[in-house]
C-alpha cells in the first residue's frame, strides 16, 4: 500500500532543496557540544569526532554571530536565533531548556547587532534600541529580588536610546551611543553581594568614542580623534595595557598605540588593529595568545609578528584570531595553533568571527 504523503514531507523536501542551494554558513570549533553550543541539532560529540566540514550550526544562513560561555546567537534576516545552554533564559525563547539547534529569540525584528555574555544576551535594532535577556536585572545592583531573577524573553532596556554598538562581558555589557558616549550595563568590578544590575550608567571621561569591546571583566574603547585606546576594569594580567596590574574602575589610556581601527578582548588579554593592518596584543600569554613566540605576559601592547593584510580581529578565552583581506583566517593560542600566528588551511572565506570558550565563523 502506498504511503500517504503528509504536508510535513513536502516541507522537508523543500528545506532539503533550499539547503543545497544556500548552505549553512556558520561553522563552529573549540570546546564541546555537551550543552548544544555547536548547534548541530543534537547534544554530545567531542571536538575530534566530527569533521570540520560537517560542524555547522543547523539550518542557519546568518549575517552576524555572537558567542557566550556556552550559547550562541545569530542574526538571520533581522531576527535573532539562539542555541546551547539556557539555564538563565539566555536563549530568549521563554524557557530555561537547553537547545541543540537554533530557536527564535522572542519576536525581535530589524536587529543589526548582537552580543552575548556568560549568562545573558543583547540585541540592537536599527532604531538604536537595546534589548536584553537571561541573567539581567533592570534594577540597581545589590537589590534583592528573590530566587528567580531571569528574563526569559528579550526586554527593552529603558533609558538607553540612540545606540550604535553593543558589547558583552561575563556579567556586564556596554553600549555606545551615536553621540560618542559609552554606557555600562552592570558593574565591571563587582563586589560579592552584587547582582547583574542592568540600569544604564554613563562611563565618565569618555567622549568621541568610535568602538567598544568587552573581555571577561575588562573593557576597551577607541577614541575617534586619534584612534587611541582606553581601558578599564580588572587588570590581573595587565590586560588593560597601562603598564601596571592595578584594577581601574575608570578608563585609562593604553600605552603606546594610536591609529587604531579595531579592538578585541579575551578573558585576560586584549588585541588592537591599526590603520596599517598591524596587530597588537597585551595581557596574559600563558598559551601563546599574544602571538610573539613566547609565554611571557605583556603589560603594554606589542606588535604581533608575521600577520599581514588584516581587516578584522577576534579574541577567545586564550586564543586570538584575525581575518585578512582575502578571507583567510589567522590563529594563535590555546587549542588552535602554537605561540605564533598561522593561516588555517581549513578556515577559508571567513567574513566574521566570534570567540570565547567556543569559536564561530560566518563563511562568505
Amino acid at each position: 500500500m502506498n504511503r500517504i504523503k503528509k504536508p510535513t514531507d513536502k516541507i522537508a523536501n523543500i528545506e532539503t532543496r533550499i539547503s543545497r542551494i544556500i548552505p549553512e554558513n556558520v561553522a563552529t570549533n573549540l570546546g564541546d557540544n555537551s550543552l548544544g553550543a555547536w548547534g548541530l541539532g543534537y547534544f554530545g560529540a567531542t571536538q575530534g569526532s566530527i569533521p570540520w566540514g560537517e560542524r555547522r550550526v543547523k539550518g542557519l544562513v546568518a549575517s552576524r554571530i555572537a558567542v557566550g560561555v556556552e550559547h550562541g546567537l545569530a542574526i538571520v534576516n533581522g531576527n535573532v536565533w539562539a542555541w546551547g545552554w539556557n539555564i538563565n533564559g539566555q536563549l530568549g525563547d521563554g524557557t530555561i531548556e537547553n537547545r541543540a539547534a537554533p530557536v527564535r529569540s522572542g519576536t525581535l525584528k530589524n536587529i543589526v547587532s548582537i552580543a552575548a555574555g556568560d549568562l545573558h544576551s543583547l540585541a540592537l535594532d536599527r532604531d538604536g534600541n537595546v534589548y536584553a535577556w537571561g541573567k539581567v536585572e533592570f534594577v540597581p545592583s545589590g537589590t534583592n529580588l528573590g530566587t528567580d531573577n531571569n528574563q526569559k524573553t528579550p526586554t527593552q532596556v529603558r533609558g538607553l536610546e540612540n545606540v550604535s554598538a553593543i558589547a558583552a562581558g561575563a556579567t556586564f555589557s556596554l553600549a555606545l551611543k551615536r553621540d560618542g558616549t559609552v554606557w555600562e550595563l552592570g558593574p565591571i568590578i563587582v563586589s560579592s553581594d552584587q547582582i547583574y544590575g542592568f540600569i544604564p550608567k554613563k562611563v565618565e571621561h569618555l567622549i568621541g568614542i568610535s568602538a567598544i569591546a568587552c573581555g571577561n571583566s575588562h573593557a576597551l574603547a577607541i577614541s575617534l580623534s586619534e584612534g587611541r585606546v582606553w581601558a578599564w576594569g580588572y587588570n590581573f594580567a595587565s590586560q588593560l595595557g597601562d603598564g601596571t596590574a592595578q584594577d581601574r574602575p575608570t578608563p585609562v589610556r593604553v600605552v603606546g598605540i594610536h591609529g587604531i581601527t579595531r579592538i578585541a578582548a579575551g578573558r585576560l588579554h586584549s588585541l588592537a588593529l591599526d590603520r596599517d593592518s598591524n596587530v597588537y596584543a597585551w595581557g596574559l600569554n600563558t598559551d601563546g595568545q599574544l602571538g610573539g613566540g613566547t609565554t611571557l605576559d605583556k603589560a603594554i601592547p606589542v606588535q604581533v609578528p608575521g600577520v599581514t593584510g588584516i581587516v578584522e580581529i577576534g579574541a577567545g578565552f586564550a586564543q586570538s584570531f584575525a581575518i585578512d583581506s582575502n578571507g583567510k583566517l589567522w590563529l594563535w593560542g590555546e587549542g588552535v595553533a602554537g605561540r605564533t600566528p598561522v593561516v588555517s588551511s581549513d578556515w577559508q572565506g571567513v567574513k566574521e568571527i566570534a570567540a570565547r570558550e567556543h569559536f564561530y565563523a560566518v563563511r562568505m
